[in-house]
């Protein structure tokens, strides 16, 4: 779930039900380029990755932000810098574009998980908070809200579509309006 306002994802595990306690695995895949690009593997990533508490920051290329991972509780991480050849866009393809990159990962988290048992994280390009559960449980919350209002009848065919522009709206670093689809 992406946090509004921030350059903030959250990701959920959640077990609803299982015979017994469930191990999960998550190795963060990264491309960290520009969004009309594609990475291949190459000499200038900076392999440097450091623990923090309950993650990790990255700093892969000079010039672009630091990325932040952590989790809501307690997981075993294993750094381990690897890269991934020829992730395949078939879309891409399709349109008659470059469709194959590479895709490098720094680390892989481990955790188990007991029925109802959650784990949360949050990938950002700042430190941020460290109550997670608060942080999805707001987050969540405002789009419950927006989502009630939003479902009321719209009269006024330019407020209704002022309203629908803030789903794809954001500002960058930079405090610029910035378009995501």
């Amino acid at each position: 779930m992406l946090v509004a306002d921030e350059d903030t994802l959250l990701i959920r595990y959640h077990v609803e039900s299982a015979p017994s306690d469930v191990r999960i695995l998550v190795r963060p895949f990264f491309a960290y380029r520009d969004i009309h690009a594609l990475s291949q593997e190459n000499g200038l990533l900076n392999d440097y990755c450091e623990r923090i508490h309950r993650g990790f920051i990255i700093k892969p290329y000079e010039g672009m932000p630091p990325f932040y991972m952590v989790a809501d509780g307690n997981a075993d991480l294993t750094i381990q810098w690897l890269w991934y050849r020829n992730f395949e866009y078939e879309w891409e393809r399709k349109r008659g574009f470059p469709y194959r990159e590479d895709l490098f990962t720094p680390a892989v988290f481990s955790f188990i998980l007991a029925t109802d048992g959650e784990m949360i994280f949050r990938c950002s390009t700042d430190a941020g908070s460290s109550n997670l559960g608060s942080l999805w449980q707001n987050e969540y919350g405002r789009r419950v809200s927006e989502r009630k209002t939003s479902s009321k009848v719209c009269d006024d065919v330019d407020a209704c579509l002022i309203k629908a522009t803030g789903s794809y709206i954001i500002r960058n670093r930079s405090d610029h309006l910035s378009v995501i689809a």
